[in-house]
């Protein structure tokens, strides 16, 4: 696995040279092991497109653990260009089918341990049980070992201690990643590793240390060597997470370590990153990554001339193409895209999620644009908002996603809780009957739902008393009568009506087990809520034309994703 099964009606030369060429280059373009690829190749006069029998192709890809959306465009591309170049068929000439038959759908020898160890791997039990297990068949036989290895070991987070031993223990772990015995068959686990997290703790203040932590990370390149042991020619991490509590400056690092950070970063195989807490980033980091998934958060820019940085030279290569971002805008758009020359590129045009952390009007701002950068693809917008009044302060104009044509999901996050310390406060309703005042939807039927999760806390007793504040005769009741008007102008303005809106009311400070009229609470206010919003009940719209409403009263432990 995988197998390629291709049939076209251009005859060839030397079929056999292309066989092996296209196996060779589906193996690259997969990430798979050649000696796992299986090509079936047939010539057929008689295959047609549109009607003709100019050189046409059917390609179908069966491939096991490696099929997503997001991957299969990127393959797409890859192969029309290897058919046009080696068969002459245009891209539009052809289609590419992916198939993904599951792990229990397949009865090929050489996968059959491969199935019994991954069964192993995702059964739901404990980590600590799942881990006895795979050490169980690590110690069976030679080939269980291997395949034991790829799950033992794909997933790595050293358990860092403060700053004192930090350099101890990365040069330890260096050594089990690169450990080289002769005559041995196991070897180190670096190519066994997928995702590598690397979290810096917060130091205690008593700890007495002589060092600082870039002291301690740069001392015996301890971190640069563990970071080239992650990727090699033929292997390489699928993801990386780098978190600083303690945040860190880019510019202290040495010179082994940078080059460390820009050598993994650039590793074919690297496409997630997240990155929080780095401070003077080179402006040109991105530069010549294939990363589509990025994280950065509480990281600084370095605003010096490229050319002054010691790293290697950026300028030629080019951006990644950016599937999902998630950023709380403490770097600049022009930290994603180069507008300027001849040549603009924007790693930011054609993304279809964006996570956006909201902590001010110009983080406002800065999402709008980012927004309206890719409007044209992106599909999923999330934002964080940590409190609507501050983020509306000095914010001018509308939110506007009219042309946002591909958006379908939108959840809002309000940090900011509904308080009960003295009275009810349900200042968050005001204000996000503000905001939704002010945002424009887009008017495309392909979107179809958005959701509000709104925070609950601060006291003991927030259950009951937001129960209390529910009630038609409390003195704010007027605040969700402006929150109602807000959301049916929002959701069934004009003659464009939302599918669905969804609330969900999360309550913090309190257990489930402790909350008022036990496991009916949530039913009780779920219900008083929808009296609280009468628009989406007693609308004269027909049921198709309403915008169905869902409201979800969820505790603590609640996860909206």
């Amino acid at each position: 696995m995988p197998t390629l099964n291709l049939v076209t009606n251009v005859k060839l030369d030397n079929p056999k040279v292309f066989v092996k060429e296209f196996s060779k280059f589906g193996a690259d373009t997969l990430n798979k092991p050649e000696q796992y690829i299986s090509v079936i190749f047939t010539y057929n006069e008689l295959v047609t497109f549109g009607g003709t029998f100019d050189p046409a192709f059917s390609l179908r890809i069966d491939s096991l653990d490696n099929i997503s959306e997001q991957q299969n465009e990127n393959y797409s591309k890859a192969f029309f260009g290897f058919f046009e170049e080696k068969l002459g068929v245009k891209g539009h000439r052809g289609y590419v089918t992916y198939i993904d038959p599951g792990r229990a759908n397949m009865g090929l020898p050489p996968e059959l341990l491969d199935i019994i160890i991954g069964f192993v791997a995702d059964v739901p039990k404990s980590d600590a049980d799942r881990k006895r297990a795979l050490l169980a068949c690590h110690s069976v036989s030679r080939s269980l070992c291997q395949i034991s290895r790829r799950y033992l070991f794909r997933k790595i987070e050293p358990d860092l201690p403060g700053r004192n031993g930090l350099s101890l223990l990365l040069k330890s772990l260096h050594e089990i990643m690169t450990w080289n015995r002769p005559r041995s068959h196991l070897g180190g686990i670096a190519r066994y590793i997928k995702d590598f997290t690397f979290r810096l703790p917060l130091v205690d203040a008593s700890e007495e240390s002589e060092e600082t932590v870039v002291q301690q990370l740069n001392r015996d390149n301890a971190l640069a060597l563990v970071l080239e042991a992650l990727h090699g020619p033929d292997y390489g991490i699928h993801t990386a997470l780098f978190d600083f509590f303690v945040p860190v400056s880019w510019t202290d690092f040495s010179s082994r370590l940078q080059h460390a950070f820009f050598g993994l970063f650039r590793s074919r195989q690297l496409v997630n990153l997240t990155v929080n807490g780095f401070n003077q980033l080179p402006p040109t980091i991105l530069r010549g990554t294939h990363i589509t998934r990025c994280q950065v958060y509480e990281c600084g820019l370095d605003n010096r001339d490229p050319s002054s940085d010691e790293g290697p030279a950026e300028e030629t290569l080019p951006l990644p193409q950016l599937d999902a971002l998630w950023t709380d805008h403490s770097v600049p758009i022009p930290f994603f895209e180069e507008r300027r020359g001849p040549n603009p590129e924007s790693s930011i045009c054609k993304l279809r999620w964006l996570n956006s952390s909201i902590y001010s009007s110009t983080c406002l701002a800065d999402c709008l644009q980012l927004v309206k950068r890719c409007e044209g693809s992106l599909r999923r917008l999330i934002l964080d908002i940590l409190s609507i009044r501050t983020a509306l302060r000095s914010f001018s104009g509308s939110f506007d996603l009219s042309d946002a044509d591909e958006l379908y999901n939108m959840i809002i996050r309000c940090d900011e809780p509904i308080t009960y310390r003295h009275r009810p406060q349900l200042h968050l309703l005001e204000n996000l009957a503000r905001f939704c005042n002010i945002l424009k939807l887009p008017s495309s039927w392909y979107f179809s739902v958005i959701a509000f999760v709104l925070i609950v806390g601060d006291h003991e007793n927030s259950a009951q008393a937001f129960l209390d504040a529910l009630r038609p005769d409390h003195r704010e009741s007027h605040k969700w009568s402006a929150l109602d008007a807000a959301l049916a102008r929002l959701c069934m303005a004009n003659n464009y009506k939302l599918n669905k809106l969804i609330i969900t009311f999360k309550i913090v400070g309190q257990d489930q087990s402790k909350a008022p009229h036990g496991d009916a609470f949530a039913k009780i206010a779920e219900g008083l809520i929808r009296k609280s919003l009468p628009s989406f009940e007693t609308s004269d719209k027909t049921d198709e034309e309403k915008t169905r409403l869902v409201i979800w009263v969820r505790f603590e432990d609640f996860d909206e994703t």
